[in-house]
């Protein structure tokens, strides 16, 4: 019976999307870990409390990543008949940085952290009644953490990481689609968008 089972199941793939398993080098090497067993600074954003027992310490990284995005459409009233496209965007850089200081009773902490990669931009429109020649989104997401840590006693350390976050989005390819938006001039192709 089980092998009826895996032999009538398809593959299946996705990604975690914006947000990661663990933040850091050494939380992503130990599959989200981090939080538990901080090994850097971006332990302030798996674990404010983390930070207490790093000591003074810089850390910056660079995430290579490639998510290969596709579309495989069949005829519908809403897709491109039988329409197969691949995104032209297909690799991201995204930065982190962090640093801790031990001020003897407590930590301080400061991380950069982001959030991206999902970008799509297909070359050509997706969606059949678009008025544009190409389909595609854009989100970008980007956090400074300030991180205060004390050891409550010996067993027991608190933190807290303060945030500011930055975020920009921008879509294309919806433009007279109303079925998405019953004003979709104004939902894509005015540019990014912050806050």
């Amino acid at each position: 019976m089980a092998s009826g089972v895996a032999i009538l199941s398809q593959t299946a793939q996705a990604t975690e999307g914006y947000f990661q398993n663990g933040y850091g080098t050494a939380a992503k090497g130990m599959a989200g870990a981090g939080v538990a067993a901080p090994q850097d600074t971006q332990a302030a954003v798996n674990n404010p409390a983390g930070i207490r027992g790093l000591g003074n310490r810089l850390d910056v990284g660079l995430l290579f990543f490639s998510p290969i995005r596709k579309i495989d459409a069949k005829a519908n009233e809403v897709f491109i008949a039988d329409k197969v496209s691949k995104s032209d965007t297909n690799l991201f850089l995204i930065p982190s940085f962090g640093a801790s200081w031990d001020m003897g009773s407590y930590s301080l902490g400061l991380t950069l952290t982001a959030n991206g990669g999902m970008n799509t931009d297909y070359p050509t429109k997706v969606f059949a009644n678009s008025l544009d020649p190409r389909t595609g989104v854009d989100l970008s997401q980007a956090f400074i953490g300030f991180t205060y840590s004390v050891d409550l006693n010996d067993t027991n350390t608190i933190g807290i990481t303060p945030t500011i976050a930055f975020q920009r989005f921008s879509a294309k390819g919806l433009q007279g689609f109303a079925a998405i938006s019953s004003d979709s001039g104004s939902l894509t192709n005015r540019g990014h968008d912050y806050s």
